[in-house]
């Protein structure tokens, strides 16, 4: 099933198809999964999700939490409302090649059981992806690149972001600025 974007990516800003308008990426409110039914004061929200809430054990997938997942982003859909959602590496060990391999097919095989959630704008680029790129652009390490491209494959109506601040601290290059990344901030966690 393809879906049809509702949304793209302009000079790093969100902007929505239907109408043109620019939408805010600043301040987002972070939810995580729990959180998601019980506040409806957003139009886009972050949606923190932990590769180890996904992936407990190394290619298991929580298929229950996914399904879960699937369920709530088709009721934000039903309301209208959307989210970015922001996928957590954790900073147990250093970033390398097979953990981020790793972590991109875990987030692919998300991608895959919330393909037909029109509420799931895309994904961002965890910040890792973008401090590890420094020494790795243009070659098979470089993590930001890969996680986009092997997303897109089979979701070509996400748009990517990255945390701003992750993104300049990187010393990011005019090359991944091109490729059309949308930058956000987000607010404090709430509950």
């Amino acid at each position: 099933m393809k879906v049809e974007p509702l949304f793209t990516a302009e000079k790093n800003m969100l902007v929505r198809l239907s109408d043109g308008e620019k939408i805010a990426t600043q301040s987002l409110p972070v939810l995580n999964l729990d959180m998601l039914d019980r506040r409806n004061d957003f139009y886009i929200s972050a949606l923190s999700l932990a590769w180890t809430d996904t992936e407990p054990e190394a290619g298991i997938y929580n298929e229950e939490l996914l399904a879960r997942l699937r369920e709530a982003l088709k009721r934000l859909e039903e309301t209208g409302r959307f989210v970015i959602i922001i996928p957590s590496v954790g900073t147990d060990a250093l970033l390398t090649a097979d953990k981020a391999e790793a972590f991109t097919k875990a987030m692919t095989h998300t991608a895959r059981r919330i393909k037909d959630a029109r509420s799931v704008i895309g994904f961002a680029v965890p910040s890792e992806f973008f401090c590890a790129r420094a020494d790795n652009v243009g070659t098979e390490n470089d993590f930001a690149v890969r996680f986009i491209e092997e997303l897109s494959i089979k979701h070509g109506h996400y748009v990517f972001f990255a945390d701003e601040s992750a993104f300049f601290h990187a010393g990011q290059d005019a090359e991944l600025w091109k490729a059309g990344i949308v930058l956000y901030t987000c607010a404090e966690h709430t509950a």
